[in-house]
This record gives structure tokens, sequence and C-alpha cells, in this order.
């Protein structure tokens, strides 16, 4: 619409409102995205895979320490 806007109107907007399109549609897509899939939740799977690595890899440091 703001495309045909600006082509038949001869309206010019700012660069601070092209910017600004970009984060409204993104939310858009996250929040249909995460509305879709019930279950998902992004954030909580960051933090398992942090925790297992972060705990995997204290494991691999003890290992190898008291195996010496």
């Amino acid at each position: 619409m703001m495309i045909v806007v600006m082509m038949f109107l001869q309206v010019n907007y700012t660069w601070m409102f092209y910017v600004g399109v970009a984060p409204v549609f993104i939310a858009f897509f996250a929040v249909s995205m995460l509305s879709h899939y019930d279950n998902y939740d992004p954030v909580l799977m960051i933090l398992e895979k942090a925790f297992h690595c972060s705990t995997w890899c204290v494991l691999l440091t003890r290992r190898r320490y008291f195996t010496r």
C-alpha cells in the first residue's frame, strides 16, 4: 500500500519511517510463529542448550583431570 501511495500521490517518507517498518514486520512474524506452534519456546530452548553445553564442558574437564 505504501508503494502505491508513493507512486500515485508522490508522497515522500523519511528514512526513519522505513527503518521503523522492519521491526514491526519482524515482530509480526515472530508473534505469528509463536502463536502457531503452541509448544515452541525458543528462549527456553536456548537456555537449555547453553546449560547442557556448559555442564558437558565441565564434565569433560573433570574427566580429563581425574583420569591423569
